[in-house]
C-alpha cells in the first residue's frame, strides 16, 4: 500500500469512529510521506478525541511547518491547546485562524468561549 492507501483506509477508521486505528494508518502514510500535511491534520484530529492532546498539538504543528496558511490547523491546535489549558495559547491561534478564514462562525465562536473562559467579556462579545 503507498501513503495515499494508507491515508483514505484512516479517513475511512475515523469515520467509523475508529480514531485510534486511524491514528495507526495516518502514522504509516506519514512514515511514507513525511511532508503529507493533511494525514497530519486528520490524526491530529483523531489524537483530540482520544484525548492525546499533546500529541494533537505536535501534528498541529507539522501540518503549520509544511503550509502556515492552513486555517484549520490552528482552529484545530487552537482547541487542543485549549482542552490542555493552554487558554492563551488557544486564543492566539483562534485569532491566527481568523486571519486566514475571517469569516468563520466556528472560529468566532471558539475565540469568544476561549475569550470568556479568561474573564474577558467584552472580548468573548465578538461579530462575525
Amino acid at each position: 500500500m503507498n501513503a495515499e492507501d494508507f491515508f483514505n483506509q484512516g479517513l475511512m477508521k475515523a469515520q467509523k469512529g475508529n480514531h485510534q486505528g486511524a491514528v495507526e494508518d495516518l502514522t504509516e502514510a506519514i512514515r511514507i510521506f513525511p511532508k503529507y500535511a493533511g494525514a497530519y491534520l486528520n490524526r491530529a484530529n483523531s489524537r483530540i478525541v482520544l484525548h492525546d492532546h499533546q500529541g494533537a498539538i505536535a501534528d498541529f504543528d507539522q501540518v503549520l511547518q509544511i503550509n502556515p496558511k492552513i486555517a484549520e490547523a490552528y482552529m484545530g491546535r487552537g482547541t487542543a491547546r485549549a482542552y490542555a489549558g493552554d487558554k492563551q495559547g488557544a486564543l492566539e491561534d483562534f485569532n491566527q485562524a481568523l486571519q486566514l478564514k475571517p469569516k468563520s462562525p466556528a472560529v468566532y465562536v471558539q475565540r469568544g468561549t476561549i475569550r470568556a473562559e479568561l474573564r474577558d467579556c467584552r472580548g468573548s462579545i465578538g461579530r462575525l
